[in-house]
Formats: structure tokens, sequence, C-alpha cells
């Protein structure tokens, strides 16, 4: 275990095609030998100056495909050499260099490319790239000219968890409480949210799926790591971009669908039954895991990345048939890696699950569907709320350059006015029924299209059963006339004419009576 104040370094070296070998303490994990100066005069090499008795050394040999071998302890301080032929990997030249012993090498149990941990750390490593003095660059290359570089706690930690996978150890001499104690451990990195389970919830057609695939990218790279991360992406959905949902890795971000047939054993496990398929009429049982299972397993092995799971029309799912007893494990401090953890034993497969810490759930419902105060009171005592309200400035940016842009804004909001007046702002209108107007090459045509197919047929699905409140309240009046004794409402079909759209608009604000 490190010494809480030792540091940690990465020596960056060639082990091939020097004469070093001649002098024992001279060899490679034996020591550290630099130039004092490179050929220009500039002193690159001050982390010689710098490290010292019981820190550690990560060697990185270059010619042994760039790989990691091993950790050494620092015996001494560095101390003043005459660099030669006879006693330097640096070359034939003579020159002032220090030397800093090293002790107690030890291997790895396999070597460890930089290659494996780019490939499966590369969002960590590039948000650790913006520290200085590294062996590697922003481009995630190793750096030209570097020898002896700082390791920071968390890129320690991210090296371990990659080797720790590779091979089932910790690094020699590493603990990872060290980072633990340093605010950073293996599942709990400083870009992490640390709310594990969100609810976008709000009208139909606000976003709210479009803004779950934003989050859970944000959660993947670090760029959303607290509440008000969240509510900036929410409060600013105008400015929100398809650039901000390019999966970094799309194995790391599962969609699923609640609906009233999905359970238990979709979503956890159950059994299934096959065919032989040589003798179609075997039957033969097995456990399957269900897509939940599945992901808790990825994350589990795999702890220094996060990963997440989008759940549309969480509400519209039986929640205590679906989750079973795993909604307890879905809780913060229950999870694998807190104070608190648990793990239950699986009905079919008797196997243990534990909910590991780097895994996120982000729920979508429509509040019309049901309210919040009607959900399962489990699910929303593990859940953090935020609503996803309709937003005018959506649809601003839409049709900024359509002339009657103000018009269609302000018919948006007397509309959802109207709606929350006479049924509740659960039921209005989402900005999204709008989107299609973003590319279109007709506006007047298409803004009565969305109002006469999607928007009318909505509301009176809304308001079915109160024809009087739909048709005069909220319509005004304006769109439908009675028939046959005032007992049905049919279209006004002139009204819903590209020749009569500014009319329309006007009416439907609800300025004029």
């Amino acid at each position: 275990m490190a010494l809480d104040n030792s540091k940690w370094y990465v020596e960056k070296t060639k082990k091939i095609g020097h004469s070093d070998t001649k002098l024992s303490q001279s060899k490679l994990t034996e020591s550290l030998l630099s130039r004092k100066t490179n050929t220009r005069g500039r002193k690159i090499y001050k982390n010689m100056e710098k490290i010292r008795p019981g820190d550690y050394v990560l060697h990185l040999v270059m010619d042994e495909g760039n790989s990691f071998i091993g950790v050494s302890q620092v015996k001494e301080s560095a101390k003043d050499v005459r660099l030669s032929l006879e006693n330097s990997r640096n070359g034939p030249d003579e020159t002032d260099g220090y030397q800093v012993l090293l002790e107690n090498f030890k291997p790895l149990k396999k070597n460890l490319k930089f290659e494996t941990i780019r490939n499966k750390r590369e969002e960590k490593l590039k948000n650790i790239s913006n520290k200085k003095d590294l062996f590697y660059n922003t481009k995630l290359k190793l750096a030209q000219g570097k020898y002896l570089t700082n390791a920071p706690i968390e890129l320690v930690s991210l090296i371990n968890d990659v080797y720790r996978e590779e091979s089932g150890e910790n690094l020699p001499y590493f603990d990872p409480l060290d980072g633990k104690n340093q605010g950073v451990s293996e599942s709990e990195p400083p870009d992490t949210l640390k709310i594990k389970n969100i609810i976008l919830h709000g009208p139909v057609g606000t976003g709210k799926t479009y803004i779950s695939h934003i989050l859970a990218n944000g959660i993947i790279n670090g760029t959303v790591k607290s509440y008000e991360d969240i509510e900036k992406i929410l409060a600013k959905k105008e400015e929100n971009s398809n650039d901000q949902i390019k999966k970094p890795d799309s194995q790391r971000i599962v969609n699923v669908t609640f609906h009233q047939s999905y359970g238990y054993e979709d979503f956890i496990e159950g059994i299934r039954a096959e065919t032989d398929e040589k003798e179609e009429t075997n039957l033969t049982y097995h456990v399957k895991p269900g897509i939940f299972k599945e992901l808790c397993t990825k994350a589990s092995n795999d702890k220094g990345n996060k990963y997440v799971l989008i759940v549309d029309e969480i509400n519209r799912g039986d929640i205590s048939r679906i989750f079973g007893e795993i909604i307890t494990l879905i809780e913060e401090d229950k999870r694998d890696g807190q104070e608190n953890r648990i793990s239950l034993t699986l009905p079919y497969s008797g196997e243990k699950l534990s909910v590991p810490d780097n895994l996120y759930i982000i729920g979508t419902m429509n509040d019309s569907d049901k309210s919040i105060a009607l959900l399962d009171v489990a699910l929303r005592r593990r859940f953090a709320f935020f609503n996803v309200p309709p937003d005018p400035k959506v649809i601003d940016k839409w049709i900024s350059n359509y002339d009657k842009k103000d018009m269609v804004i302000k018919s948006f909001e007397g509309l959802n006015k109207r709606i929350s007046d006479n049924k509740g702002e659960d039921f209005q209108i989402g900005h999204a029924f709008f989107k299609e107007l973003e590319t279109s090459k007709s506006l007047d045509k298409d803004l009565l299209h969305i109002f006469k197919y999607k928007i009318i047929p909505l509301l009176k699905e809304i308001f079915y059963g109160r024809d009087e409140i739909l048709y005069g309240n909220i319509l005004k009046g304006k769109f439908y006339s009675k028939k046959d004794g005032n007992r049905v409402y049919k279209l006004k079909e002139d009204l819903l004419d590209t020749d009569q759209i500014e009319k329309f608009l006007i009416e439907f604000q609800g300025l004029s009576e």
C-alpha cells in the first residue's frame, strides 16, 4: 500500500539499443537516468529534482509495445552524475545528468499496453489530458520528449482499473483506497454525478426522450456531474443539439420502453423455452438474463466507465412486477461499492445480484398518462424528478425565418394557458409537435396540418366527453360549428385553408372573440 504522502510518476523509456547494461545500477527498473538539460540547454527534466524516496515509478517501455511492465519504489533522491556512453541510456555523448536509485521492482502479472488503456478509457484519458506534464498528449498519443512525468492519482486509478480488468489484480503498491482518500475512487471519479436515478416528466411532446440521451452522454463523458448541470440543459433546451447525443460508446447506453406487458422476465431474468435445432419437438428450458441484469454485469466488470439505462415511458409499466425485489438495490447507498451495499439472490438462477455504482437509470414519463402523485411510491422515493415543460423558445428557434413566427408562438402559449385553466398543466401541448417546421418548405400548409391532424385529435382525446369545454373554452368556437340541433360538432374546413392562415392564428391566440 502506498504511503499517504507518496507520489506517482511514469518513466517512458526504451530498454533495447543502449549500453547502460554495463553498469548494474543503470539498468532499467534499478535507476532513473537523464540529462540535466536537453541539447538546446533547456531544463526539461525537473521531475528528476522533485522525486523523493518513497515515491513510486510506473515503467512504460516503448520497445515492449508501449507497455507498462511494472512498478518500482524510489530509494534515494537525485544525485549528480556524469553521463557517458558507459553509464547512460541517452546515447554516446558526455554531459551532466541526474541519477535516481530505485528498489523493490515488482513486475506486472502481464504487461499492460497503453493502447489497451486508450481503447477502454478514451473519454477518461481526454478528461485528464488537460493536466500538465503527462506521458501522453491531448491527442492520446505518447508525448514526444517526455521521460519522467507526473501521474496524478486519478490517472493511476484509471490505469489500475484497466489492469485489474486484464489481470484480476491491482497494480503493485497501489491501493484503490488511496484514490478515495483524495476524492477519487475506482467507481466515483471526480466527474461523477452523485444522483443515480433520474426521471424526466412533463406534458406529452416536450422532448424528454431527446433530453434523456443528452444527459446519458453527458454522464458518460463527465460533462453532467451535478443537479445544476441537469437544470442548465433543461432551462436552455433551445441550445441543445444533436452534437450532444453522439454516443461515445453505444454499448454503454441501453434503451428500453416499459409497457403493460413488460415484466420481470424481460427486465431481470426468466425461464425461456427453446427448441432443439435437430429435434424441433424437444423443448429445453433455460434461465435467461434480462436487459437490466445484463447491463449490471457489464458495468460491474468495467468499473472505470459509466453506463446508462434509459427507460422510456417508465410509468406505463407495472413497477412492482418489473423490478421485483431489485427495486431496493437501485438506491444510491445500497449499490455495490457503497457503505450500505446490498446483494440479493435471484429466484430463477440463484445468482447474487447487486447494482453497480457506475450504472445510472434515466426514466421518462408523460404526466398526462399518470400524475406523479399516483406513481408507485417505491419508485418515486428512489428517483429525482425533473420537470420538462413546453418551451416556446424551441419553436422560436425552429421557425426563426417564418414571417408569422410571433403569431405561432402566441397561439402555442394561448392554447396551453386555456388547457391549464380547464384541465391542468399535465395536459399541455409540447413544443415537439412543431418539430417538422424546422425543415418545412411550406410552413403555412404544414402548420395547419399539425393542428388538424396532431393537436386537435389529441385535444379531443384529452377532453373526451366534454365537448362544451373543448369546443367552447379551448378552441373558442372558432374551428367547429354545431350541427343536428347543436349536438354534433363539425370541423370548419374553410378555416383550415392556407389562404386563411393569418386569420386562423389570430383566432387561435384567443385575441379575438
